[in-house]
Formats: structure tokens, sequence, C-alpha cells
């Protein structure tokens, strides 16, 4: 399945050393098309800087799948792949709490993920998730906060003659919280809700399909990516090279989110521009009706072992905390303000 690798620009244009040294070349595989930007610019970057942090001794040669994505995180995990850069909830059919480390649903936005994977206890469930499979999980990059965009208000009673377009666990919870049909976002100018990753850009294309935004986006679809690496192919690699590799998937991880907010920032720009979109309140009936979707979907991605369990736990015990946090941060910011006279001080 795997078709003649390409070696990436990464190494190409790199001086050989006085000292021959050795190099290990790693195989990659991305489930996005090659872009300047975005997902489609992740690899190449990511290639580029392990080149140049490594000074060459680590290269990434990207290759062609001709196979399904779950397919590609298999072969990965047993070594005809070395790399693969996806999104955690296409392996919801192996374990459906992957999707937690996609898109939770009713959960964080991108700073509080971040958080949670790196000082929450997110990244020690991912890890042993995917363990299992033989795979050792990197965050390496954020679309960004997918507003709720709307064609009008809907409350809960109007969900079972709306089209929703959403991805992973919040997908399942607009179905749980009883829309009439749910689809992908490949389908999202056809959709009355869109919750999904593609939403931005399906309107900055075609300005008018949406005519609101809710105040809230209401699932905080965050849209994290992942890097999947093989992990006997990460053993071959030293300490120190494993330690670059990390700081090389944060540094993308970082230009991930400057291209997340570029891209908001073109569609609020575009004719007729999202900002423009007058904010709606989420209806209280919605409201509700979403909040106890997430707590059922949460709920069955737990019961299913003891791996989803501890994630969800995990997750949950983080949720709690960021809410904490920011009810702090609201009240400080409050009080100085009173104590400033009601200024913005």
């Amino acid at each position: 399945m795997l078709k003649g690798a390409i070696v990436g620009a990464a190494g190409a244009s790199l001086s050989t050393p006085a000292i021959a040294q050795s190099t290990i070349t790693l195989t990659a595989v991305s489930i996005w098309p090659t872009a300047d930007a975005g997902p489609g610019a992740l690899a190449g970057r990511f290639a580029d800087r392990m080149a140049t942090l490594t000074d060459g001794r680590i290269r990434i040669e990207m290759a062609e799948w001709n196979g399904d994505a779950l397919s590609l995180y298999r072969a990965t995990g047993d070594g005809q792949v070395d790399i693969c850069f996806a999104a955690e909830d296409l392996w919801a059919p192996l374990n459906p709490s992957y999707g937690l480390f996609a898109s939770p649903p009713g959960g964080l936005t991108a700073g509080e993920f971040e958080g949670w994977i790196a000082w929450g206890g997110g990244g020690d469930a991912w890890n042993a998730l995917a363990e299992q499979s033989g795979v050792a999980p990197f965050l390496i990059g954020d679309r960004g906060l997918s507003p709720a965009l709307t064609s009008r208000a809907f409350d809960a009673e109007d969900l079972p003659t709306v089209t929703v377009a959403a991805s992973g666990l919040a997908a399942q919870v607009w179905e749980k919280a009883g829309a009439g049909r749910v689809v992908g976002e490949d389908q999202a100018a056809s959709a009355a809700i869109c919750n999904a990753a593609d939403c931005i850009d399906v309107y900055s294309r075609t300005p008018g399909v949406y005519g609101a935004r809710y105040d809230v986006a209401v699932n905080h679809v965050n849209n994290a990516l992942s890097m999947n690496v093989n992990r006997s192919a990460l053993s071959r690699l030293s300490d120190s090279d494993r330690k670059l590799m990390k700081i090389a998937a944060n540094a993308e991880h970082i230009q991930q989110r400057g291209d997340a907010m570029m891209r908001s920032l073109r569609a609020s720009a575009a004719d007729g521009a999202l900002g423009a979109l007058p904010a709606v309140a989420t209806p209280p009936g919605l409201a509700t009706a979403l909040l106890f979707a997430s707590s059922a979907v949460l709920e069955e991605v737990g019961a299913h072992d003891r791996y989803a369990s501890d994630a969800v736990w995990s997750l949950q015990l983080h949720a709690e905390d960021a809410a904490a946090w920011s009810a702090i941060g609201e009240g400080a910011f409050l009080e100085a303000r009173a104590r400033n006279g009601g200024g913005a001080k």
C-alpha cells in the first residue's frame, strides 16, 4: 500500500559534514494533500525542522498511501510506515476514546486542550492508549476553535428537522441531541448548522451560506492535529534526538496555531465577513440538550475499556480545573474593574 517514497525537501540542500555521520531515514505519510499553509504544510515543515535540528542525521522521506486512514495507522504500528500525520478521531473504530484527542465534545478551548495533553494527564492517557497499537503520539497542531455557524437560531425541538455538519465525537453529540441528520465536513455547505473544522473555509468560499453564529462555540471543537510514530523507529533514536523530535513537533504546533488564526482572519475579511455575522444566543433548550448529549457520549466512550475510562476521567478532571481557573480569572478581572470605577483598566 506504500507507493514509491519521495525524499522531502528536508536534507536535499544540506551540506555534507566534514566527518561522515550515520543517518536515520524515516518514512512518513500525511493524510492531507501538500499545501503552503494549514495541515497540508505540516509534514514538509516538520521534515525541514528535523533536518535542521539534527544537522541532517534524521531524514524524513514522504510517501503516498493508497489505503484508507485506519489501515495507515495499523501500518504505522507494525512498521510499514514510520510516521503518520493525521487527526486522532480517524482511529475511533479501534477505540472511541481516540476522538478525545482530536475534538472532545463539550470540552476545552485550544489552549486548555494543550494544557491537558502537556500537564493535565491527557498525554499519559493518550500514550497508554496508542501504545496498544504500537505507536507513540505527539500533538503537532491545532486548526483552532470552530465556531458553530447556523442559518438561524434553532432550539432543541427544531433539531429533528436540522442537518448538522460535524466530525468525530462532536458528530455523535449532535446525533444524540436529536439532530435529524449529521453529515461530514465535506458537506458543510448543505448543512443548516456547521460545527466542524471546515466551517470557516466553506463560509469564506461562499459567504451567505450561514446567517448567524452562536455566541459560544457549542462544542468547543478545537480540531487538534497529531503525529504518530512507530515505537520501534522511535527507539532507534537517541534520547537527545527524541527530545529534538518533541521540539520540532512543538514548533510545528505553534505554526499551525498561527495558520489557524490567519485562516480565521482571512475568513473575517472575505466578502460578507464571518465576523459580521450576528452572534445569536444559544437557546437554553439547545444548550441543555447538548450538555446532556455530551455527558452521554462521554459515558459511552468511557465504558469501552480501561484506556478509554482513564482518558475520559482525566479529561473531565481537567475540564473542571479549567472552569475553576476561568472563574478565578474572571473574578479577579471584575474585582479590578470595580476598583477602577468600572473602567477597562
